[in-house]
């Protein structure tokens, strides 16, 4: 967003103005005021996924796409004209999901019903993207996850917590691997550029009591997600990698009430498919600004018991809200 010298004379200007501050102060200051800069801006400066940027009748990939964000991302997506490859477990949900966006929409759509949580050898992988080998894929979205409960990580289940490691977070690794060269070759052979969004959380920008597993599953994602966007950013794969990291989304998995904090999954999905260029994103508005507190106060500047203690009682109301819910 920045280059060298508009930084560099940025901060002489700031250091003039604050000159009599104690260096500290101002490189905190210099470090907030661009942090705001870029929370203002980014609502001009975002690139949204069309069929002229990916191609024509070109199709998307889903995971987890018959319910919460997967679906909302497949209906919009249908009502920017691109078709839609379905991958989930549900299969009556796949069928309802699909009949509804072709009554709606002039798009094809392939349901595909995989156990993420079951099939998970390289082979396993590899035949499912045979399945839409013939099919001009441009958009891979690796949206499929599961969430245990709130709870102690020492109280949960072994086999749900290894459900949790194999479903966040194989499908992103080996779909990643099975697509990118195809991906590259679309590029090089008719220059249209691809897109891979990798759907993680806020969870990923620290520590999370009561999510442990879960939190860490994110963290892998994300880590994963902005390491490819360096790797693919080489002017010669033409695939643009995206993070996807959004607070609380009212789903069937969160059981949470849409609220200022508990975004819709249409609102997340509109938000991620409009700023498809960025190195991370949040979704909706309201989780840029709540992304932008939990970096700025709970990681860069409270001490660190502070912070946890923080969140652990975020995690113990996130465990009374969902018992509740029940």
């Amino acid at each position: 967003m920045f280059n060298c010298i508009e930084l560099a004379c940025f901060t002489v200007g700031l250091s003039c103005i604050l000159g009599k501050l104690p260096l500290i102060i101002i490189i905190t200051i210099i470090v907030v005021a661009l942090r705001i800069l870029k929370l203002l801006i980014n609502p001009f400066i975002k690139t949204k996924a069309t069929t002229k940027r990916y191609g024509e009748k070109s199709y998307a990939v889903i995971t987890g796409g018959a319910n919460g964000i997967g679906e909302a991302m497949a209906r919009e997506l249908a009502n920017r004209n691109f078709n839609l490859v379905l991958i989930d477990l549900d299969q009556k949900r796949l069928v309802e999901v699909s009949k509804s966006i072709q009554e709606k929409n002039k798009v094809a759509v392939l349901t595909i019903v995989y156990d993420f949580g079951k099939e998970t050898t390289p082979t396993s992988f590899e035949k499912l993207t045979q399945k839409f080998s013939d099919l001009d894929v441009s958009i891979l979205i690796n949206n499929v996850g599961v969430c245990n409960p709130a709870n102690l990580f020492a109280e949960i289940e072994t086999k749900r917590a290894c459900l949790e490691l194999l479903v966040n977070c194989y499908p992103v690794v080996m779909l990643s691997k099975f697509m990118i060269e195809r991906l590259r070759q679309r590029y090089q052979q008719n220059k249209k550029r691809s897109l891979i969004m990798n759907v993680a959380s806020t969870c990923g920008i620290m520590y999370q009591p009561y999510c442990a597993n879960y939190c860490g599953t994110k963290v892998f994602t994300k880590r994963f997600s902005q390491s490819l966007y360096y790797e693919l950013n080489d002017g010669i794969s033409g695939i643009d990698v995206v993070t996807l990291a959004p607070s609380s989304v009212s789903t069937n998995l969160s059981k949470l009430q849409e609220g200022f904090a508990v975004i819709s999954p249409q609102m997340c999905a509109i938000g991620a498919l409009n700023n498809i260029t960025a190195f991370e994103q949040n979704g909706g508005w309201q989780h840029e600004i709540l992304a932008f507190f939990i970096r700025l106060w709970l990681v860069d500047f409270l001490p660190r018991q502070i912070a946890g203690s923080i969140t652990l009682k975020l995690g113990q109301i996130l465990r009374i809200v969902q018992q509740k819910a029940k």
